[in-house]
């Protein structure tokens, strides 16, 4: 794929992937080792990665929220129809690892959040995506809501430790 071609992204962005290959093969070199990831969360971003949609919806909620810059798909329905028709966008350069944020966690969901770069026209955009698990620790733990966005300040990005980028 050139850099004139694009592919959708996640939430309605369109991404265009230039030819320079990513920091990173898939996302599980871009996973902190601080905290344990949920396994159904690893399975989400797997199932993503590939583009299968029956592995993404097993792992989400049946009112799933995706949010991103283009809008908002609650339920697995929206979310089937809209957000899940195509695989994820590649990753490019990491700029924080899928890490844990216990700040934003309680007993009852647990958050987790990457940043990276990707290349959307001409440009390359720090892009931030948060994870919510339900049930967290349990068999019955399911993802519950993804937030897409744009980070604005890098230096003023919450949460995520690391070394950054």
């Amino acid at each position: 794929m050139g850099a004139s071609q694009s592919r959708d992204g996640c939430c309605g962005v369109t991404l265009t992937k230039n030819n320079e290959e990513p920091d990173v093969s898939t996302f599980r070199d871009a996973i902190s080792t601080e905290y344990e990831v949920p396994q159904v969360l690893l399975d989400y971003l797997a199932a993503r990665e590939e583009g299968d949609l029956n592995g993404a919806v097993a792992c989400c909620s049946e009112n799933v929220i995706l949010r991103g810059p283009m809008g908002q798909f609650v339920g697995i329905d929206a979310v089937k129809a809209k957000a899940f028709n195509k695989p994820s966008q590649p990753l490019g350069r990491i700029l924080n690892k899928l890490s844990y944020l216990p700040e934003l966690s309680d007993s009852k969901e647990a958050v987790f959040a990457r940043e990276f770069e990707a290349q959307i026209g001409y440009s390359n955009v720090p892009l931030r995506q948060e994870f919510h698990v339900v049930d967290h620790g349990t068999p019955r733990a399911k993802v519950s809501l993804v937030v897409f966005s744009k980070l604005v300040d890098r230096s003023r990005s919450p949460g995520i430790s690391g070394s950054g980028y």
